[in-house]
This record gives structure tokens, sequence and C-alpha cells, in this order.
């Protein structure tokens, strides 16, 4: 006789395990007195089978019980109603004998796909890797054979049959999902279930039940990630192209992160997306799934809003001005020059790579920058001379400048760092360097002049191309305060920032102060005014643009100035991309007008974002 586990039972075609004639001879090969239990013994389940199964008196079936144990190990935790079947006459009669001290058990031949019961005979049916057997079958499991989907079919129907209304039925498997399945399959299952139910609360609590999903759902919900491919354009693709069903991503995620990075772009994201569907979207539930996923649109009658409320997307607490405050010099502070860039968030964590470190960059809003790459490898550079093992952040503005490199280009800057191309010279200017935990914390215990110590530190006497350090002068005079602004005037600086010598904090904060002559604010355009320009180049009238209009402190203002040519005739042609969108005035102070109205002295639209919100 052997054992279970030896090589003598063990078929060297593993499709003879869905076989009558291959359990019969191996049963007859072993010890009658042989258990074996493939995967999880009862000890490892009865928890659940305690929860799934209440009472004691339930009447089980168990489907291809084998000559495993679970059965009379349920008996003696006291399930005495058990039904036990196999279609092997040997192993059936080897338990029988086995278990003839617990009388009210039963051992039957018979075959899981023609069950000899009547219907509604049991209050639970346990299946324990007995479809895995039936199963074991040639090619891929996602594109079953025909024989296969009715041997499946065949025992499903008959579960179904034989259960009472309202009964149970155990499946247990040792077979594993392909991860990127199970995630569809999560996200399916958890949008139908949301959508089950009416109250916003109840959809908020299966939201927060489902962590599993999470990950998936910040990238399907965070405003500031676009996929940059859609369901229709995949379609489309693959209809007029030959795509494998050999995807090289084995996780939904990493495949959204590389088409939102634009990792993947063009021909290359099309490839790579065609085929994650046609390997792993083999049902109908997974292509309807994995289609809205790359839409962004679950359809769970949840907004964007809950969602992010629920699962907080990585938080930035950024220090923001007060546009005027009183301050007095008997506390210390310090100015510097007030920049045109984009706010510009840096996290640098430590990795477990080779002691690399992660280096990410944000908007203030919490949109993730991919365009410089260049800021990146200076930063790789000073990180690895110093040997740094800390967590911290770097916070400063992105600038573009202009061909002398004396001032900056607001609009330059934003258009190239928005994009996934790679920023053509950018230049990081840095003004405070924060520890991590202190960051998100939004409350740190450093002084500004110890973190300007540590951020000149890490940055170091050695001029690097795209990254400086933003000079801070000690103010100790109102004089001396009134010579810095003539300054800042004569160098057509945007205006002076002025910063007090205590603890970070992650806020709108008085302790942070904007110098300014000129001022910025945001509107929401109401309607455009157009009309018929000449054209300088070809003499053509064409209807362009000629004014937005926006409220300002409940008064109607028009402002005219700041548009290209271009941008001009596009939003006559678009209105709808401009009209009812935000956009940023510079103006240089408010102006009242004979009937008590208030206007803006100079105002010009400075950036327009088209989006709907503003992300930089």
């Amino acid at each position: 006789m052997v054992a279970s586990t030896s090589l003598n039972v063990v078929p060297e075609d593993p499709t003879a395990y869905k076989t009558q004639e291959y359990w019969e001879e191996r049963y007859k090969k072993e010890d009658s007195n042989t258990t074996f239990d493939w995967f999880k013994t009862y000890a490892d389940l009865k928890p659940l089978l305690n929860e799934a199964i209440p009472s004691k008196e339930a009447k089980i079936l168990m489907l291809g019980c084998g000559n495993s144990t679970l059965g009379e190990d349920m008996y003696n935790d006291g399930y005495k109603n058990i039904t036990n079947i196999d279609y092997s006459k040997t192993v059936i009669d080897n338990m029988k004998e086995r278990c003839a001290d617990k009388p009210e058990m039963n051992w039957l031949e018979m075959d899981i796909r023609d069950l000899k019961f009547a219907n509604e005979s049991f209050d639970v049916v346990i299946d324990k890797g007995t479809m895995d057997a039936l199963m074991c079958d040639r090619g891929d499991v996602w594109d079953p054979s025909e024989e296969l989907i009715k041997d499946v079919k065949g025992e499903v129907d008959e579960v179904e049959r034989v259960l009472k209304v309202g009964g149970t039925f155990l499946f247990f498997s040792s077979g594993k999902l392909p991860y990127a399945v199970a995630q569809l399959d999560r996200i399916s299952k958890l949008c139908t279930d949301v959508n089950r139910v009416q109250s916003t609360l109840k959809k908020q609590a299966l939201l927060a039940q489902s962590p599993d999903c999470h990950s998936t759902l910040k990238r399907i919900y965070n405003p500031h990630l676009r996929h940059h491919v859609s369901a229709k354009t995949i379609l489309k693709y693959m209809q007029t192209h030959t795509i494998t069903a050999n995807s090289s991503y084995d996780d939904l995620n990493k495949l959204l992160d590389d088409l939102s990075s634009r990792s993947l772009t063009g021909h290359a994201a099309c490839e790579a997306t065609g085929s994650f569907y046609l390997t792993y979207c083999k049902t109908e539930e997974h292509q309807n799934i994995f289609w809205r996923i790359l839409d962004k649109n679950l359809k769970m009658g949840v907004s964007i809003k809950t969602i992010c409320r629920l699962l907080p997307m990585e938080s930035m607490s950024v220090a923001l001005a007060a546009s005027s405050a009183s301050f007095n010099l008997s506390d210390p502070w310090y100015v510097s020059q007030k920049l045109d860039g984009i706010r510009c968030i840096t996290v640098i964590r430590q990795s477990n790579a080779k002691e690399q470190h992660d280096i990410q960059f944000y908007s203030r809003t919490g949109r993730s920058f991919q365009s410089l790459q260049k800021v990146k490898t200076n930063i790789q550079k000073r990180l690895h001379e110093l040997s740094i093992k800390d967590d911290f952040v770097l916070d400063g503005e992105v600038c573009a400048y202009s061909s002398d490199m004396k001032h900056e280009d607001f609009l330059k800057a934003m258009g190239q760092v928005r994009r996934y191309e790679e920023m053509e010279n950018p230049i990081y200017q840095v003004f405070d360097r924060i520890r991590l935990d202190q960051f998100m914390q939004g409350k740190g215990d450093q002084l500004f002049s110890q973190r300007q110590k540590e951020l000149e530190s890490f940055l170091g006497t050695e001029s690097l191309p795209h990254i400086k350090k933003v000079a801070q002068t000690r103010l100790t005079s109102l004089e001396q305060l009134d010579q810095l602004k003539k300054h800042s005037i004569e160098k057509g600086w945007e205006g002076l920032m002025l910063r007090k010598d205590v603890a970070y904090e992650g806020k709108r904060t008085r302790d942070l102060i904007k110098l300014k002559e000129w001022v910025d604010a945001e509107y929401i355009v109401k309607s455009i005014e157009t009309g018929l320009m000449r054209m300088p180049d070809t003499g053509e009238n064409k209807l362009v643009l000629t004014n937005v209009n926006i409220e300002h402190k409940g008064y109607p203002v028009g402002v005219g100035s700041g548009f290209s040519m271009q941008s001009r005739i596009d939003y006559a042609q678009n209105p709808e991309r401009i009209i009812g969108k935000p956009i940023t005035v510079r103006y240089f102070s408010e102006s009242k007008k004979e009937n008590g109205a208030i206007s803006l002295r100079f105002p010009t639209v400075k950036a327009v974002f088209e989006d709907g919100e503003r992300d930089v």
C-alpha cells in the first residue's frame, strides 16, 4: 500500500484528476485507513464554517468527500447530519468503515453532476477541491472547452436544485485567480453591491468595507490623474490591429499607473491596454468593468468628492501666504523675492531598492508632475553625495525664464510643467525643507531658520543647473524693507515674500505674507464677447474673442488682455472651452466708478484652466 503523497499515485497527465477511473485506481492502491487533505484542514476552516453554519442541526452535503477528514472533524464538532458522496466506490467503502462509530453520517457513491436527492434537500452544500479536480483540463482556464463548461455547470445546477431556499453553498478552491482578474472581480462586485442600495450612507459603508479595492478606486477617482486612452479608442484600435492575448502586465494598477504617467503613449498604450483586455477580460462582467475603469466612470452613483473624502489621496499640507497682514519687527522675519512660477512640492522618501530614494513632484493641490526629470537627476546627485537616509520635502516653485534668464514666464512654466514630456530647462527655486512626517501632519517643531540651514546643507555650495536656493534676507528695519521693495520694482519682480521665523504650518497663515504691487485672483468666466478682427498676416477678417466677463465683488468686469491671437480664435469657435471655467486674472488695484461700482485697473488674463479646476 502507498500513501496519498506517494509519486506512485500521482498521474503523469494532470487531466487524469477529472476522471473516475483515476480515483478508483488510486484509492485501491492506498491503505483503507489513509486520509488526506489537499489543502486546509477543519482546524483552518472552523471559524469560517462556524460562522457560515451557525446551526449544528443543519443538513449538510459534502461533495467529492474523498478520504478527507473534514466530514468526521465537523461531526466531532457537533455537526451530526452530514451526507458524504464520491463517485469512487472504494473510497466510500473505506470511509464508511473508518467512521463506523459515527452512525448519523451517511456515505454514498454518487456523481456530483447527477445527484440522487430530491429538490431542496439540504441546508448547506460544501465543495472543497472537488471542482478543482473537474477543472484539470488542457488549454486556457479562461477559454474553457465545451466539455469543461458542461461538467462545471452540471455540478452547479445540481447544487442549486438540492439546496433549500436560503441555503448556503460553500466552495473552497486551491486555485488562484490571476491577480489582475481578481482585481477586476472585486471592483465589479463592489459596483454591483453599491448599486443595490439607495442610501448614500449605505453606499459609503460598502466602500469603506472594501479595502482591497481602495488602491484601484484612488486611481480611478483621483481628479489629477488621466489614463489618456478610452474604451472607444482601444476598441477602434483593436479592430484594425492584431493584438496578442499575452499581457506583460499582471497588475491592473500598474497598467493604470503607466497610462497616467505617460510611460505608455500612442500605439504602445493601445497595444498594452488591448493585450490586457484580451488576456484577462474573458467574461462579459470583466469586460464591462474594465472599460468603465479605463473611462474613470464606475457608474456607482457615488461622487468624486465622496470617494476622496472616504479614501483621502496623499494630503498636501501646504503653507499658504496671507495677501496682507500686519507684522511686528520685534519678531524675526525673513524676506525674499516673490517668484512667478508654479508651486512644486517634492516628496523624497527612502526606498528599499538599493538605498535609492523615491522622488515625486506635486502641485499644491496634489497633481503629480511628470516633466521634471532634470530636477530629479539633480536631487538624486545630492542624495547620493550626502548618503541621506531621511524622508523629507522640498517646497518651492518651478520657473521657466525668458531668453535673457532675467524674468520668470508663468505661462511658459505652466504649459511645460503640466505636460508629460521632459521640461527643457526647469529651474526649481526652493525656499523650504520640511521633514516628511511634519509636512504630512501639517505641523512641525523646527524654526524656519533651522530649516534653512538644513536646506543649505542639502543644496551645498556647488551650483546645480536645475535647482537653486531662494535667497533669504533677515529683516531688521522698515527702511530696509522699503529699499527691498524698490529693488523688487527695479528688477521687475512679482513682489516680496515675508516669512516669520516660526515652526512649519501646512495652512494659510499670517506668518507668511506676500507683498506685491499686482494682485492675482481667480474667477469663473460668466460669458464672452466676440467680434471680427483683421488678421495681420493674411488681411482676412476672423471672428475672435475680444473680452471675457467675470464678476468681482458682485460687479461685472470685462477682461480683454492676456490672450494670444490663436487662443482668441479658438475660444470664439469653441466658447465651451472657457465659459464656466476658472481663470487667473492679474490686476493692479481696484477702482470705483461714479455709480459706486467696483472695477479692476489693468486686468489681464494670466491663465485659463480648461479642465474645470485649478490643478497647479
